[in-house]
């Protein structure tokens, strides 16, 4: 008879509790991977291993209209929360029937073992939540056994929710520098299309008076090895005639690639 894979839990169909099977296949798989690290044993057989009711709290299963009828269904992203000690004996007393009075024999010598009215007024008022406990042998759990329940849920919630509002903030954040590097990815964009617009400009206007050997000799610190154009010893020529010696070798000194005298 399959029981409730859960340490310490002795829950069992028989007993009429209602076994859950552990989420299975490679889409359940990060949903299973939650159900071992809770239960605690990462080495249960998902196939077989099975996880009772008392292990989830009442917002895990659908409100569906077969409960009225004993019928109960996980939703899809259930999780089990409560594994506290206390709330598994609580279980098992719920389970454990309880001796009838008419099946309660007393003897003589268990007549005269009875307390005493005097002793019986001596003895200490039972505490609030003593007085909690079922009168059929523990049957519901008790106002402490609630609360301890109660505050693991809410704690775990909190925590959950804590983590989540967390990656949400890390998420915006991250987001938020993106946008920002988009942004500056688009200037330099724009930046770089005006520098190359206005190179092309620049060269196009130095064509117009620089033939290619001159550009070239420009970009070059030295034009030995090399031969001036027809078009450039002409325009060097013209330039000797007007200005002389003396003023063509100025020119030359100012950076424009002319030929040399000797050239």
């Amino acid at each position: 008879m399959p029981t409730c894979c859960a340490s310490g839990c002795k829950s069992r169909y028989s007993r009429g509790k209602k076994l859950f099977l552990l989420p299975r296949g490679k889409d359940n798989a990060a949903q299973q991977e939650v159900w071992l690290q809770r239960i605690g044993m990462t080495d249960l057989d998902p196939v077989s291993s099975r996880l009772c009711e008392d292990h989830f709290t009442a917002d895990q299963f659908e409100p569906i209209l077969l409960r009225k009828f004993g019928a109960k269904k996980l939703k899809r992203d259930a999780a089990p929360t409560i594994f506290s000690q206390e709330h598994l004996q609580t279980s098992e007393a719920k389970e454990t029937p309880c001796p009838s009075a008419t099946n309660v024999l007393l003897t003589p010598a268990a007549v005269d073992d009875a307390p005493s009215s005097s002793e019986c007024d001596a003895l200490p008022a039972c505490s609030a939540a003593q007085q909690n406990v079922c009168a059929a042998c523990g049957g519901f759990l008790s106002a402490e056994g609630t609360a301890d329940v109660t505050g693991s849920s809410s704690s775990s919630w909190g925590a959950d929710q804590a983590v989540v509002a967390a990656l949400h903030k890390r998420i915006a954040t991250l987001e938020e520098c993106l946008n920002n590097m988009k942004r500056k990815v688009a200037t330099l964009q724009q930046q770089k299309s005006r520098a190359n617009r206005k190179n092309h400009k620049l060269t196009r206007n130095i064509k117009k008076y620089l033939s290619p050997d001159q550009l070239q000799g420009m970009w070059t610190s030295s034009m030995r090895g090399k031969q001036w154009s027809t078009e450039t010893i002409q325009k060097g020529l013209k330039l000797r005639l007007a200005c002389g010696s003396r003023g063509y070798n100025a020119i030359r000194e100012l950076a424009v690639p002319l030929p040399s005298e000797r050239t």
